[in-house]
């Protein structure tokens, strides 16, 4: 990066005064990169029973009775100040399955009916909660919000960011970050199960792309849709998040 670049970070940092620098306390799983426009993103996601950073307790007093903070992404970029990128999580329940065995019946040996063995069943939680994402602009010590999501999960439907794909990017290189945030619907029944990628960014205010996975019907197909907006977005921010439908499916990181 040329110097004059270099010294208009560091002063976009200073500026910044509950920005990256502020959260450098928060543990575990850090990672830090940079668009060739000149935005940093540093990514941080708490570890369980951490001491909250001042950052974290100012947003969680500003989101009470949300869950926890489980991403948190800095964006700070050379022209239009500093954002928040901020991922929650509020468990409402969880059911715990398994870790007994079942009879099995069938013809015994002396020719009579009754148990002829004991399988284990495996134990696993059912977890509902609802999902919760925020963009926010930092403005002098504080925040405001620019963009909001929620889903709501319940006994038959299971939502779940994929973490690993709700990423800050510039990828048509206007210098304006894009904020991209990919959850699944898991759901009971033979509905399809969709993979959404939404994103924020200065070209279209919310744009949606969303994978179908089949659900169990017998004529069922994977297929891509998109909604109105997306015609808004540029090619290259079109591009981007196909992307990222592409590598989830390629990846078999679904599995129903």
């Amino acid at each position: 990066m040329p110097l004059i670049a270099q010294l208009l970070f560091v002063t976009l940092l200073a500026l910044c005064k509950s920005g990256a620098a502020a959260v450098k306390t928060l543990p575990v799983d850090k990672h830090a990169r940079a668009t060739s426009t000149g935005i940093r993103m540093t990514y941080y996601k708490p570890g369980k029973g951490s001491v909250p950073t001042k950052e974290a307790k100012l947003l969680n007093a500003q989101y009470p009775n949300k869950g926890e903070i489980t991403l948190l992404i800095n964006v700070a970029t050379p022209h239009q100040g500093c954002y928040v990128f901020l991922f929650k999580e509020k468990i409402i329940s969880e059911t715990h399955h398994g870790g007994d065995s079942s009879d099995v019946y069938g013809t015994l040996p002396n020719g009579t009916f009754g148990v002829v063995r004991r399988d284990y069943n495996e134990p696993y939680t059912t977890t509902i909660k609802n999902l919760y994402g925020y963009i926010l602009a930092e403005d002098h010590g504080g925040y405001v919000e620019k963009r909001k999501f929620q889903d709501f999960g319940n006994e038959v439907y299971f939502p779940e960011f994929l973490y690993d794909y709700c990423l800050v990017d510039d990828a048509d290189g206007n210098g304006d970050p894009e904020f991209y945030l990919t959850y699944f619907g898991l759901s009971d029944g033979l509905d399809a199960k969709p993979l959404k990628v939404i994103v924020y960014s200065s070209s279209c205010p919310k744009a949606k792309a969303t994978a179908y996975y089949p659900g169990g019907n017998e004529d069922d197909v994977y297929y891509v849709t998109y909604d109105d907006s997306w015609s808004m977005l540029p090619k290259k921010i079109q591009q981007r998040a196909n992307a990222i439908i592409k590598e989830v499916k390629d990846k078999g990181l679904i599995d129903i």
